[in-house]
């Protein structure tokens, strides 16, 4: 999985489930997949 792939994965988490964005993020970055959101600018 490429970085961008990770950031479109991040963008669809944020529009499914704003409510459970915290949770969500603190899981991703977990696995080590923060620079794609660096790329683009989320992070």
């Amino acid at each position: 999985m490429s970085d961008r792939d990770c950031a479109v994965n991040y963008s669809s988490i944020i529009k499914k489930n704003q409510g459970n964005l915290d949770r969500e993020v603190e899981k991703l970055f977990s696995q080590g997949i923060s620079t794609g959101f660096q790329e683009i600018g989320i992070a």
